[in-house]
């Protein structure tokens, strides 16, 4: 489910063909997959489906454009040799600062998580960024735009929770994604925004499928000139790929459910978490 095919060998493609189901959240991960003889259904990233913005979309608006900040670290330099000069911008970092799944009720918890460290009874808390006293300045030294670059530096540097990450987004007047998530949550909150590239290729692959294709741009002019110049037909572009998007998640999980699985012992439930703290339940 919401996978990304790119880059894979003959052998992960072999060990592809156990899984009774593939979903890839875009088309080109799916087509990849077809490309070597697996069976791949499109469903666009889960992160469209939620209910997370739903209230937040109703908070006044700002007059700040957020610039997140990127895995690709050409693209972020870039971006913030740019942005740094501008009076208008706030820089965001995506991850989430609370240990759990804040949107999930107690009846939702995993009964267990897997994470590199291995098996846990609990989502621990991510690492936190270090926040020296003096990091921003000396990062800052001797730069132009140095007043600038300090923000930045603290503004990228402070933890915040998913919540108040969210807030930020559906509050701001657009948003310049360098995360794929950063994406889709403006999608959701219904603001302008312009992507940039990452560190695979499914944020070309998402807006291919809405449609969205000019919206992503490595040129920092460009990007917030496309936030700027924004129109009615990109919103109703959004509009209708979001409730695709909640239309093709609902019909995945009811297909799931129906599978007629047998295992041969009692599994536990699955608990897997994105960068951005976005969580699923997997039984």
């Amino acid at each position: 489910m919401n996978t990304v095919y790119q880059r894979n060998d003959s052998k992960i493609a072999s060990d592809c063909q156990a899984f009774d189901r593939i979903y890839a959240r875009e088309s080109r991960s799916a087509k990849a997959m077809r490309d070597v003889g697996l069976r791949a259904e499109v469903v666009p990233d889960l992160t469209l489906s939620s209910e997370a913005m739903s209230e937040l979309i109703k908070l006044p608006k700002s007059s700040t454009i957020i610039t997140t900040d990127n895995a690709n670290g050409d693209s972020f330099s870039r971006i913030k040799r740019v942005a740094v000069a501008r009076s208008d911008v706030s820089f965001l970092h995506l991850d989430g600062s609370e240990p759990a799944n804040p949107f999930a009720d107690n009846s939702s918890l995993p009964e267990c998580v897997y994470t590199d460290a291995g098996r846990l009874d609990r989502a621990g808390p991510p690492e936190l960024r270090k926040n020296p006293l003096f990091r921003p300045l000396r990062k800052s030294l001797f730069k132009p735009k140095m007043l600038g670059h300090m923000r930045m530096e603290r503004e990228l540097r402070k933890p915040q929770s998913t919540s108040e990450i969210l807030a930020k987004i559906a509050s701001s007047r657009g948003v310049v994604a360098g995360r794929f998530h950063a994406m889709c949550m403006a999608m959701l909150a219904a603001r302008p925004f312009a992507a940039m590239s990452s560190n695979t290729y499914k944020v070309e692959g998402l807006l291919e499928d809405a449609d969205l294709a000019h919206l992503i741009t490595n040129d920092p002019h460009e990007a917030y000139r496309k936030v700027e110049e924004w129109n009615d037909e990109d919103s109703f572009s959004i509009a209708a790929y979001v409730q695709k998007a909640k239309d093709k998640a609902k019909a995945m999980f009811a297909e799931v459910s129906s599978l007629s699985i047998a295992p041969t012992v009692a599994g536990p439930i699955l608990y897997l978490q994105d960068c951005f703290g976005f969580d699923f339940l997997l039984g």
